[in-house]
């Protein structure tokens, strides 16, 4: 991070540089020792609940524990926060301290149309057979306890609809994890029809058009863009109501939520399944809503409104600095023997 500091400081002497952004708390530390007392102003934003995140794995815990005072500087130094959702912010609320913190959400771009060209057949999914879908990487811990969810819901979702197939699509993209989380996933899920993609190159929006719903069982998450990217695929959703979630759905009008808890997740799912006609329309209001709300034109908006805004705050606050110091220089030497 000190060798970053170093790089950033050598680019801020070159160009006139003045919006600093930074995606994690440890680069907005070194962007905070680059820019010095320089005009840039400093953007610090945080996508998802890295404390909690962290201290799930016991190196990294001793990790956070020894960095917690870069983190600390890193939010006091920069000029805004932003996060995701208003959960996060409230959850980083003790660290942010009086930094302004705004909520600006992730955004999605609409995939091209030949991204969601192939049929069910094609994909291997029968036409006859429901399709339940969910994106996860069977790695991390609270991905895992999603996925276990999923799989304790099965047996009453099986139970209405004995044909319906489960679609896990994701990984890590590391061979030997993927290997050991697909092991561990296939075991827990036993003979019920659990199909594991593991890591698939690129976005799998051909299997998520396809599916007849996006599940998202989750005991943990700040805004994901997996729910948004089902939202504007016009896909019917059920989703836990947990972290920023509901910031996202609106139960009953753009998806359903439920407690992290098998029963009312299997419950929700067949209702889906049992009226098509009301899913598509969720399905058809979450496409209108994503749009709406999370398109990547309207969070570039906003994104550009706060530099400009940053920007004009420094420079304001520069030149009255400036003035301050000329009147105090002035009276100095009026005052001179």
């Amino acid at each position: 991070y000190l060798a970053a500091a170093q790089a950033g400081r050598r680019l801020m002497a070159e160009h006139d540089i003045q919006v600093i952004h930074a995606v994690n708390p440890y680069d907005g530390w070194a962007a905070s020792l680059a820019r010095s007392s320089g005009r840039a102003g400093l953007v610090l934003s945080i996508h998802g609940d890295f404390p909690t995140e962290q201290h799930q794995r016991w190196k990294s815990r001793w990790r956070r524990r020894a960095y917690l005072p870069l983190e600390r500087a890193a939010f006091r130094r920069c000029d805004v926060v932003t996060t995701s959702s208003a959960w996060l912010q409230g959850r980083l609320s003790g660290i942010i301290g009086r930094t302004p913190a705004v909520v600006i959400p992730n955004g999605i771009v609409e995939p091209p149309e030949s991204s969601l060209m192939p049929g069910r057949s094609q994909l291997l999914l029968e036409e006859t057979r429901p399709v339940l879908l969910t994106l996860n990487n069977l790695y991390a811990f609270h991905r895992r306890q999603g996925v276990k969810l999923l799989i304790a819901a099965a047996p009453a979702i099986l139970e209405r609809f004995p044909s319906a197939q489960f679609w896990v699509v994701g990984g890590v993209n590391d061979p030997a994890r993927d290997r050991e989380s697909l092991d561990w996933a296939r075991q827990e899920a036993g003979d019920l029809p659990f199909v594991f993609t593991g890591y698939r190159p690129g976005h799998p929006y051909d299997l998520m058009a396809a599916a007849d719903a996006y599940v998202h069982p989750s005991f943990l998450d700040n805004s994901p863009t997996s729910v948004m990217e089902a939202m504007v695929l016009s896909r019917p959703i059920v989703a836990t109501r947990v972290g920023g979630i509901p910031e996202i759905i609106s139960h009953e009008e753009t998806g359903l939520l439920v407690p992290p808890e098998p029963g009312p997740l299997a419950a929700a799912v067949v209702r889906l399944l049992e009226d098509p006609g009301w899913a598509r329309s969720l399905g058809e209001r979450a496409r209108e809503e994503a749009l709406r709300s999370f398109a990547w034109s309207r969070i570039g908006e906003q994104f550009a409104g706060l530099y400009q805004d940053i920007w004009q705050r420094r420079r304001h606050a520069e030149d009255r600095g400036r003035v301050e110091e000329e009147s105090k220089r002035n009276g100095e030497e009026g005052h001179a023997p």
